[in-house]
């Protein structure tokens, strides 16, 4: 008898009441095999019907990630067992559930896993700061993340050169493709010195962090224009009111009209500075 969508259908519909037969709680294993027959039975009705979605092992979804999400998680089969599959020893190594267990002087360079090599350095030394013994704050290591990540990703994807590398093996020459794109960005005036000068630093310590302190040179080593990436901390230019020729006075009852606790601030604060 040739199978039709609507012997499908009441398939389908038969394995429903099927499992409403069962409380899950009971017996999960049967339930969770009758649900397994409708999805099966609904992409083959589907496929009758010409749906060109495309249907496998599992039907109706994506397929499952061939590598865990992150480390320590593991591949799970359908009842909650792990999957016989053998791992190597490199896979072994990447997956413990500790960074700090990963010996990363001794695991193989692996270019095409650059962000689980990128995420296990982070993980092991992003909390320390630079020079001294102690933690950083939060704002400075996600600040750090998301610099190593996109200098990893731009040195992948650069339109100039792209360099497949593994996060140990970063070098002379990825810095320098780096900082010229810096240098591009700072003519334009779309990076500031001290933009330049916060993330070169990042640089430096990143590179202590993979064993190679000395490989960054000193920052005039990669710009042309000392103007790019210097930076000032004294003032050089007289920013009060009386040098930019405005009227104290007339400004804060402008203010005081708007806000008076914000005219308060601004009177207490002209006072402080005369006395």
């Amino acid at each position: 008898m040739q199978v039709t969508p609507a012997h499908l259908a009441a398939r389908a519909i038969r394995l429903i009441r099927v499992a409403l037969r069962f409380a899950p709680s009971e017996q999960p294993t049967r339930v969770r095999t009758v649900c397994k027959a409708i999805t099966f039975t609904t992409a083959k009705a589907a496929a009758l019907l010409g749906d060109d979605r495309r249907i496998g092992k599992r039907a109706w979804g994506r397929a499952r990630p061939r590598q865990p999400p992150c480390p320590g998680l593991s591949f799970r089969g359908s009842r909650g067992k792990a999957n016989s599959r053998p791992r190597s020893t490199t896979q072994a190594h990447m997956s413990e559930p500790d960074p700090l267990t990963v010996d990363l002087d001794t695991l193989p360079l692996q270019p095409q896993r650059w962000m689980r090599v990128l995420s296990l350095i982070l993980r092991r030394h992003n909390w320390q700061h630079a020079s001294k013994a102690k933690g950083v704050g939060h704002r400075t290591n996600e600040a750090r993340a998301r610099l190593c990540i996109w200098v990893f990703r731009f040195l992948r994807d650069n339109a100039v050169k792209t360099f497949k590398l593994d996060p140990r093996s970063f070098s002379g020459r990825h810095v320098e493709a780096v900082t010229a794109l810096w240098q591009v960005e700072a003519r334009a005036g779309r990076m500031s010195s001290a933009t330049i000068q916060t993330y070169f630093s990042f640089m430096r310590t990143f590179a202590g962090w993979i064993g190679k302190p000395r490989l960054l040179k000193p920052i005039a080593s990669y710009f042309d224009d000392p103007a790019l990436h210097r930076c000032s901390l004294a003032t050089t230019v007289d920013r009060t009111w009386r040098a930019q020729g405005a009227d104290a006075d007339a400004v804060i009852r402008e203010v005081e009209a708007h806000d008076r606790h914000a005219a308060a601030s601004l009177r207490l604060m002209r006072v402080s500075r005369k006395a």
